[in-house]
This record gives structure tokens, C-alpha cells and sequence, in this order.
């Protein structure tokens, strides 16, 4: 909460009068009056000199202040201060979903930093979208985390850790991360969402981006539908060490978003047991949707269990495909004319994984159609 709502502005006004001295003066959110000379001002924050410690203060940590710079100083106070604060709150209480008003607005401008404040805003813009559904935006602010980090000079914001209920870590091997599976439900999201994924890979630190890097966009490139820039990132793809067994998964991810499935999707189905995590959970839902596309209904039953596996193994590591299994297999069992089954997974589905995406779709495929009594 602003300071100024606690302190009266005659209060305020005296605190920023110029001293004797010409130091310039800070106040704090907290009420704390700070005094030095102001060395720098940028989007991270307010580098002072105070005493002769060079110290470095948030814009999240500032109500006011009389400085040399003053027209810069209140136009980065303005800009950045007030939603810094609220996305600190918002991490503080691990309220992920109100995170994405103050982030859309801090994104722009830390996207492009290689700072420790940035790495908090991009993950904190990545864990908002997640939370509100929006995950193929989440992957450009996930990629800046990504690229931030490979540099050698990276240090996190300790501020900003200390208040992370939540964390990212990515899978060791390949580094993706499992909140986030390279499995896209919107197509016309994905397509919104690849020219900037494919900005970020050609400013990659050192010009090399990392195989999760390259995975994400290439899968984002088959879901979008856009065969030319899959071309672009595959053969990078499958250079990397870690590729062989992903190279099974989005082979048939291809057959299936290409509706021509065949000999790449039997591989997956065959090797699919003998595949490491969190490539098996990956193609455990390709391998249940590749069943479920079939026109045999005894293969389509099996693809209802394969769908099964997700939410009976997954449902805490991975709630957006164990969501999507519950969804996907509800309607196979539609079409299979078990409706008692259906119904059983729609309930599951809404009461057990509410705040996913497919919680949220089947909500509105199932909302009653709108009276001219319920139109404005």
C-alpha cells in the first residue's frame, strides 16, 4: 500500500525539500527517508551513493523522491514503481493469476535486460499467462529466463528470491519445463505467439539457443500450422545430443497435426515405455491422440486409456495434459456412446483440474446459449 495514503502531503513535501547539503533524497514506501547522491536511474532501479556505500534501491521500494534527474526519476517511478510493487506482492502470496495485469505492463520493458530485476519479470509474466491460461504467450517470457540465465555473469535478485513461493526448474537434461509441456491446444495462439519466439532465438546469447529453445518454437511452428518455420528450427533440433528420443515424439506430433498419421506415431506408441521423463509424458499424449484420430472404435478405446494415463499418473506433475487426457477421452467416449463415462470424466475434469485450460473450455462448451434477456 502507498506510503502517501498514511502520510500527510504537507509531511511528504517537507521530507523532499532540498537540503543544505544538495543530497538527494528518497522516500521510502516503508516512510524511511533516504539520503545521497543518485549515480544512475534505469528500469532496475536507483543506484546511490549514501555515505560512501554504493546501494542500489527498487522502484517497487519508492514512493517519492528529489533528485538531480528529476524528470527521468518520475517518469521511471511512474512506469515502473507501482506495478513492480504489486508483481513483488503478488509473488509474496503466490496470487499467480492477478499477476498478469502488472506484468503486462513491466514485459516490454525488462524483456529486452539481462538484469536480475528482468528475471523476475519475465518468470513472473511467464507464471501469470500459465495461471491465466495463456501458455503459448507464457513461452516468450519463459525463453527470456532461459537466455538470461545462460549468461555467466547471471545473479539472481535476492529481494525478489526470498519471495518466491514458486520456482523454475527446468528438466536437467533438456530443459523444459514440465509446467510448461511443448503440447499446444490453440492453434491460432501458437501462431500469435511465433514470430516473438523466433525473435528471441535469434538474439540468443552466443547465437547457439538451447535445444529446449529450439523445441518450443519448433512445436509452436507445427501446431501454428507453419510448415516453413518448422523447417527452420528442425535441423537445429535434431543436432543436439539430447534429440533422440524427443525426435520420436514430435515426429508424431507432425503426422498428427498433419491429420496423416502413420509409421512415426506406431515408433512412439512402441518405444513409448522405454522413453525417459518427461519425454514419456509427452508422448503419452500423442500416442492417446493418434489413437483417438483413428476410425477402428476398438483402437479409439484404446486411446481412451492411453488419455487415462495422464491424469492417473500426471495429475500433480503435469495438470494441463492431465486435463487435457480427461477432456480428450470424455469426448471419445462420447462418440463411443458411453455417456455414463463422459460424464464421470467431466466431472473429474471440472472439479479436479478447474483453473486449466480444458476445465475452462468445456465450461464453455457446456454454458447454456445466451436469451436476448441475458444480452446487454
Amino acid at each position: 500500500m502507498s506510503a502517501n495514503r498514511w502520510l500527510p502531503l504537507s509531511f511528504i513535501l517537507l521530507l523532499l525539500a532540498s537540503t543544505a547539503s544538495g543530497q538527494d533524497r528518497i522516500v521510502l514506501r516503508d516512510t524511511k527517508v533516504v539520503n545521497g547522491t543518485v549515480t544512475a536511474l534505469s528500469p532496475d532501479g536507483i543506484a546511490m551513493n549514501i555515505g560512501g556505500n554504493p546501494t542500489m534501491l527498487g522502484w517497487d521500494e519508492v514512493e517519492a523522491g528529489k533528485v538531480g534527474k528529476q524528470d527521468e526519476f518520475d517518469k521511471l517511478l511512474k512506469k515502473i514503481g507501482d506495478p513492480l510493487f504489486r508483481t513483488r506482492q503478488r509473488l509474496k502470496t503466490g496470487d499467480y493469476r492477478e499477476l498478469l495485469e502488472p506484468t503486462d505492463k513491466l514485459f516490454p520493458t525488462f524483456a529486452e535486460r539481462n538484469s536480475p530485476v528482468a528475471d523476475t519479470i519475465c518468470l513472473a509474466t511467464a507464471f501469470a499467462r500459465l495461471a491465466n491460461n495463456q501458455r503459448e504467450a507464457a513461452v516468450e517470457p519463459f525463453l527470456c529466463v532461459l537466455a538470461n540465465r545462460s549468461r555467466p555473469e547471471f545473479k539472481p535478485d535476492s529481494r525478489f528470491a526470498a519471495l518466491n513461493s514458486r520456482n523454475l526448474t527446468p528438466d536437467a537434461r533438456s530443459g523444459v519445463w514440465l509446467e510448461l509441456p511443448p503440447v499446444w491446444f490453440d492453434s491460432a495462439a501458437a501462431k500469435a505467439a511465433l514470430p516473438r519466439v523466433e525473435a528471441r532465438l535469434k538474439s540468443w546469447p552466443g547465437g547457439k539457443p538451447t535445444f529446449a529453445a529450439n523445441l518450443y518454437a519448433f512445436t509452436l511452428a507445427l501446431a501454428a500450422g507453419d510448415a516453413d518455420a518448422a523447417r527452420r528450427f528442425e535441423s537445429s533440433l535434431r543436432e543436439s545430443p539430447v534429440a533422440a528420443d524427443w525426435v520420436l515424439v514430435v515426429d508424431a506430433q507432425r503426422e498428427i497435426e498433419e491429420k496423416r498419421i502413420g509409421e512415426a506415431c506406431g515408433r512412439l506408441e512402441a518405444k513409448l515405455d522405454s522413453l525417459p521423463e518427461p519425454v514419456r509424458i509427452i508422448g503419452t499424449y500423442w500416442v492417446g491422440m493418434a489413437n483417438l484420430a483413428s476410425a477402428d472404435a476398438e483402437v479409439r478405446k484404446r486411446g481412451v486409456v492411453w488419455m487415462l494415463h495422464l491424469p492417473a499418473k500426471y495429475a500433480t506433475t503435469c495438470p494441463d495434459l492431465a486435463a487435457a487426457g480427461l477432456y480428450f477421452a470424455s469426448k471419445a467416449l462420447d462418440e463411443l456412446k458411453d455417456a455414463r463415462g463422459a460424464v464421470t470424466l467431466r466431472g473429474e475434469l471440472l472439479i479436479g483440474f478447474r483453473q486449466t485450460y480444458h476445465a475452462a473450455k468445456l465450461t464453455a462448451e457446456t454454458a447454456p446459449p445466451k436469451t436476448d434477456r441475458d444480452r446487454p
